[in-house]
């Protein structure tokens, strides 16, 4: 009888163990997938914010800066013809804003934008100063009536040999 009784007791500790392992290897799974996506959802941010995306983001804050801000302060109080006269002066040159200024006109929401701004091919984070939204106002002068061309100093344009 205790031979019987032992010979249950080592099947029921080797269910147990093939328990175990299952469970084992079902959370190695988990945590493997979980890992494997994470990285996948990383990697892919980073391509993602390649130049075009960084030229997108970059039109993003300087519509919003010209919209919200600049167009309301340089044109209150003034008359149509002299919102005009003014504006019309920079349809040519625009209106540069870079990357440390919008930074400090909107800091709650640029300035998480403007820390991710780096070339991802060279690791190359972009100049502050010289990367800029220009905003290029456009007849009738009205709020919405601009275009913003995004100027980028991050290394994008070196050659690579």
């Amino acid at each position: 009888m205790s031979n019987e009784n032992s010979n249950e007791n080592k099947i029921e500790m080797s269910k147990k163990s093939n328990k175990f392992q299952k469970i084992a290897i079902t959370v190695i799974v988990v945590l493997m997938l979980v890992v494997g996506g994470f990285s996948i959802y990383k990697f892919m941010g980073k391509q993602a914010k390649g130049k075009d995306a960084l030229e997108t983001d970059l039109i993003k804050m300087g519509s919003d800066f010209y919209e919200s801000f600049y167009y309301d302060n340089v044109t209150d109080g003034k008359t149509d013809e002299e919102k005009t006269t003014f504006l019309e002066k920079f349809q040519e040159t625009g209106i540069k804003i870079n990357l440390d200024n919008l930074g400090r006109y909107n800091a709650s929401q640029n300035e998480a934008i403007i820390a991710g701004f780096k070339n991802n091919k060279t690791d190359t984070v972009c100049d502050i100063n010289n990367t800029r939204a220009v905003i290029l106002p456009k007849a009738p002068f009205g709020k919405t009536d601009f275009e913003v061309r995004a100027e980028l100093d991050c290394g994008f344009d070196e050659a690579v040999n």
